[in-house]
């Protein structure tokens, strides 16, 4: 599949945030990755939908602290190398807030 960068933006701009997330809950984990390569998000997304997974996204770290607040994801994907804050700072972030720092995290 291939993707323009304008529709790329469109397609991850429409993923589910937290109230879609959040209705699916009963059938699907829901995972929130994060990554600032509009690329990656399309292989991940695509991935982890084909196999049953919700998936939130998120494109930059403080939009992944509060997506993770809102859709509280099972598991949360982050990429390491972001601009602003990177991914070990995410994490970090994520496990100081008392609603999020249970959920799972690999960067």
């Amino acid at each position: 599949m291939t993707h323009t960068p304008d529709a790329l933006r469109r397609e991850i701009m429409n993923q589910p945030i937290a109230n879609d997330a959040a209705a699916q809950r009963e059938t699907a984990p829901v995972i929130l990755v994060v990554d600032d390569t509009a690329a990656n998000l399309v292989v991940m997304v695509d991935y982890l939908a084909a196999h049953g997974f919700t998936v939130v996204v998120a494109q930059a770290g403080e939009e992944a602290v509060e997506r993770a607040r809102f859709a509280l994801p099972d598991l949360i994907l982050l990429d390491v190398m972001m601009p602003g804050m990177n991914g070990f700072d995410t994490c970090r972030h994520l496990k100081s807030d008392r609603s999020t720092r249970e959920i799972p995290s690999s960067s």
